[in-house]
């Protein structure tokens, strides 16, 4: 008797780049820029048109940094975000870096990005009785919520039936 390994199955796939956050980090950078001049060029007008310029560039600094730290790091994603192998669900963590190992029979329900905001984030919500895992920048979140309910049918019929095992 031959034990089979699981085939590697995609189940989503991590979306393209926004450029529009390196647009928005690009234009408010050039913002910040213009801010750190306008400080610059009243100075001789008083401290609080100085301290109120600085203060704007700061700040449009930051959002700038925002911008580009969301599109780098979403760059730096693997390109599949969530597989299934055999009867276990691999969900990649954003914080730590590596694949959460979930059960296909743990998984309770599992839902697409229910506001407007998670929709365009690509969020999908997997939970278990223990936990609830967000996985972000999915490519399309309803069809891998779909393709992880055909999962979870399959795997009940194999585990159900008892004759197809090997």
């Amino acid at each position: 008797m031959t034990e089979e390994m699981p085939v590697r199955e995609t189940v989503a796939q991590k979306r393209a780049p926004q450029k529009q956050n390196l647009i928005y980090g690009c234009i408010i950078a050039a913002l910040a820029v213009f801010a750190a001049a306008s400080a610059a060029f009243n100075a001789k007008n008083g401290a609080g048109l100085v301290v109120f310029g600085i203060l704007l560039a700061l700040l449009a600094g930051g959002f700038s940094a925002y911008c580009f730290a969301l599109y780098f790091a979403q760059k730096k994603l693997p390109d599949v975000l969530i597989y299934a192998e055999g009867d276990v669900l691999f969900c990649y963590r954003h914080k730590e870096k590596d694949y959460e190992r979930i059960p296909l029979s743990d998984i309770v329900s599992v839902e697409g990005g229910i506001t407007a905001r998670e929709v365009r984030s690509g969020l999908l919500r997997i939970r278990t009785a223990e936990k609830k895992t967000e996985i972000y920048e999915i490519l399309q979140p309803f069809a891998a919520r779909e393709k992880i309910a055909e999962l979870r049918i399959a795997q009940r019929e194999r585990t159900g039936g008892g004759n197809d095992e090997m």
